[in-house]
C-alpha cells in the first residue's frame, strides 16, 4: 500500500511539473445522489442565523462529490437552487429553506450536475398535511459543567397529528450540529451524554415536535435555547489542538487533554475552503488557512488565505489570494508578515492587509516549496521538496543564501516535507515518503544529527507536519493513517496516537495556538498525492435535516 501511495505521488508530481500548476479540475462522476426530504417547519428565535417563523424545507441529503456540483428543485414553473450546505450530521447535505408557499406542498423534482455528469431526477414527498405546530417551550439549561440536563415543557397537541421529538446539539460558533437524536413524545428532558460538550464552545440546544408519515416528515417546529452554553475553561487550561482535515475540506478539533474530537473547528468546504493544507496563528490571534491541492492534484477555485476567527471559528474573510499555484504553508515572520510557500518561491502578503508579492525562491535551487519557518537567527528555512534539502534565505530581503540541510534517505518522488525548530534549537525535518521518520539537523551548522525517533519505536505512517508543544512533546500528522501521533521532545520515544476520527481524512496542517508558543510549524506536499481516499458512509434515512 506505500508503494502504491508513493506511486501515485511520483505521478502527481510528475503532471504538475509538466501541466500548467494552474490546471483546473476535471468534472467529477454523480456516485450517490439519494434521500430527497420535504417539510414545513416553524422556527423559533435562534442565533444560528436560520430565518424564523412559517419555513418550508426542500432538499437531498446524500450527494457526492459535492465539490463542483449543482443541485436544483423544480416544481411547476418554480426553480430553486439548493445550496451545498455541510454539517457534522450532514455532510453531503444540499437544501433551500424558504418561506412557506401553501401553492408549493406538492413534490419537488430534484437533478444535479457536475461538468456533463447528472443524476435524477428524484421526488421529494408532498406535504400531504401541511398543519403549522406549535414550539416547545421554556428550555433550560439545569446544572453545569459537561453533564447538564436540558428541560423544557410542551404546547397544548390536542387536534395535531404528532409523533415524536427530536433533540439537537449545536455548536453556536460555527453552526454546526453535533447531536441529533429522536426522543419519545412527551418527554420533557434530556440529560446531555458524557464526552460531548467541551470547556470554551458555545452550546445552542433544540427541541423540534415533527409530524411524519412513513418516514417521511411533513410538519416540524424548532424551539432553541436563547442564550449560548459554555463551559468554562479551567485556569490554566490549554487550547485545543486544530489539524487540518485536507480531503474533505474542514478543520477539526481535539481536546488538548485527551485528544478527543470535539468537532469542527471550521466546518467542511465552507466559505470558500476546498482543500486546507497549511494553517498559522496570527499576531491578532486568528486563523489562517492556507487552501492547498486537492487529492486529485488539482487547484482549488481560488489560490487564497482565509482568515477565521481564533476563538470560534467562524469565517472572517479571504485574506489574500491571487497566488499563481495552490499554496502549501504558512508562517508568521518576525516583522508580523504572513509568509507562503507556493510553487517554487515564497511569497510575502502585509500583514494587516493582505495582498502578496514574491519574495523568496526565484534563482535558487529551491524545487517546490514544502515547509517554512523562521530559525532563531531570523532567517527563513524552506524544505525544498524534490531537491531533498531545506534552503536558508535571508530573513529580511528574502536573498539566497546557501543549501543549510542535505535530507538522508532521498526518494526520487520527493522526501522533504515539515519543517521547524525544536526547543533546544535543532532543526527538525520529516521525511515524507523514505523512511517515515523525523531528521534532526544541529541548528547552527546544519550537520546531521541522525533520526530522531528510536528505531524500534512506532512511526508515523507519511508523516507530514509537525509541531512542538509545550508539554515537552512533538506532533506529527500521518498522511496514510489519518492520525496525529506524539512523541518526546526530548529522546523521540513514542508516546501514543493523540488525535483520530472526528472526520479526519489525509491530516495536513496543525495548530495549538498556546499563549507565548510559536505556532509556526512545518508544511509538506500531501497535496501532490493523487490517492483515492477511504470513505465511511452512515445511513442517515432515519435523521431529519436540520433547517
Amino acid at each position: 500500500m506505500q508503494s502504491q501511495r508513493r506511486t501515485a505521488t511520483n505521478l502527481g508530481l510528475v503532471t504538475l511539473l509538466v501541466l500548467s500548476s494552474a490546471s483546473q479540475a476535471s468534472a467529477a462522476p454523480l456516485t450517490t445522489f439519494n434521500f430527497t426530504a420535504h417539510f414545513r417547519q416553524n422556527v423559533g428565535p435562534n442565533s444560528l442565523g436560520l430565518p424564523t417563523g412559517d419555513q418550508q424545507f426542500v432538499g437531498i441529503l446524500n450527494v457526492a462529490p459535492t465539490a463542483g456540483t449543482a443541485v436544483t428543485a423544480v416544481q411547476g414553473a418554480v426553480t430553486r437552487p439548493l445550496p451545498f450546505t455541510s454539517l457534522t450530521a450532514f455532510p453531503t447535505m444540499f437544501r433551500a429553506l424558504e418561506p412557506f408557499d401553501p401553492a408549493l406542498t406538492g413534490p419537488w423534482t430534484i437533478t444535479a450536475t457536475n461538468g456533463p455528469d447528472t443524476a435524477g431526477p428524484l421526488f421529494t414527498p408532498s406535504i400531504a398535511n401541511p398543519q403549522l405546530l406549535p414550539l416547545a417551550q421554556n428550555l433550560q439549561v439545569v446544572g453545569t459543567g459537561p453533564t447538564p440536563t436540558v428541560t423544557w415543557s410542551l404546547p397544548d397537541l390536542t387536534g395535531l397529528d404528532v409523533e415524536q421529538l427530536r433533540f439537537r446539539v449545536y455548536n453556536d460558533a460555527n453552526n454546526d450540529v453535533i447531536l441529533n437524536t429522536i426522543i419519545p413524545l412527551g418527554t420533557t428532558s434530556f440529560a446531555i451524554p458524557a464526552g460531548l460538550l467541551f470547556p470554551g464552545v458555545p452550546y445552542i440546544f433544540s427541541v423540534s415536535i415533527e409530524d411524519t408519515e412513513q418516514g417521511n416528515s411533513e410538519n416540524v417546529s424548532i424551539a432553541f435555547t436563547q442564550s449560548a452554553y459554555v463551559i468554562p475553561e479551567p485556569p490554566g487550561a490549554l487550547i485545543d489542538l486544530l489539524v487540518a482535515s485536507r480531503a474533505n475540506g474542514r478543520v477539526i478539533r481535539y481536546d488538548d487533554a485527551t485528544g478527543a474530537p470535539v468537532g469542527n473547528f471550521v466546518l467542511p468546504a465552507r466559505d470558500g475552503l476546498e482543500s486546507p493544507f497549511g494553517m498559522a496563528f496570527g499576531p491578532d490571534g486568528n486563523l489562517y488557512v492556507a487552501n492547498g491541492l486537492k487529492p486529485d492534484g488539482s487547484t482549488p477555485s481560488t489560490n487564497s488565505v482565509l482568515r477565521y476567527d481564533g476563538q470560534s471559528g467562524a469565517f472572517i474573510d479571504e485574506f489574500c489570494s491571487g497566488f499563481p499555484a495552490a499554496l502549501t504553508q504558512l508562517a508568521f515572520g518576525p516583522d508580523g508578515n504572513l509568509y507562503v510557500s507556493v510553487g517554487n518561491a515564497v511569497f510575502r502578503s502585509n500583514g494587516t492587509t493582505g495582498g502578496c508579492s514574491a519574495f523568496a525562491g526565484p534563482g535558487s535551487p529551491l524545487n517546490l516549496a514544502a515547509g517554512l519557518t523562521f530559525g532563531p537567527d531570523g532567517n527563513l528555512y524552506v524544505g525544498s521538496f524534490l531537491g531533498n534539502e531545506v534552503l536558508r534565505y535571508d530573513g529580511a530581503t528574502g536573498a539566497y543564501l546557501d543549501v543549510f540541510a542535505t535530507v538522508p534517505l532521498a526518494g526520487s518522488d520527493g522526501n522533504v516535507g515539515g519543517v521547524t525548530f525544536g526547543p533546544d534549537g535543532d532543526l527538525y525535518v520529516t521525511l515524507i515518503n523514505t523512511g517515515n521518520d523525523i531528521w534532526r539537523f544541529d541548528g547552527t551548522t546544519g550537520a546531521s544529527k541522525g533520526a530522531f525517533i528510536p528505531a524500534s519505536d512506532p512511526h508515523p505512517d507519511g508523516p507530514v507536519f509537525l509541531l512542538f508543544g509545550p508539554d515537552n512533546t512533538l506532533y506529527v500528522s500521518a498522511r496514510d493513517s489519518d492520525e496525529v501521533l506524539r512523541y518526546d521532545a526530548t529522546t523521540g520515544s513514542f508516546i501514543d496516537v493523540f488525535a483520530s476520527g472526528g472526520g479526519l481524512d489525509s491530516p495536513a496542517a496543525m495548530a495549538l495556538p498556546e499563549p507565548g508558543l510559536s505556532t509556526q510549524f512545518g508544511a509538506g506536499l500531501i497535496g501532490l498525492i493523487a490517492l483515492a481516499r477511504r470513505r465511511c458512509r452512515r445511513s442517515r434515512r432515519e435523521a431529519l435535516p436540520p433547517a
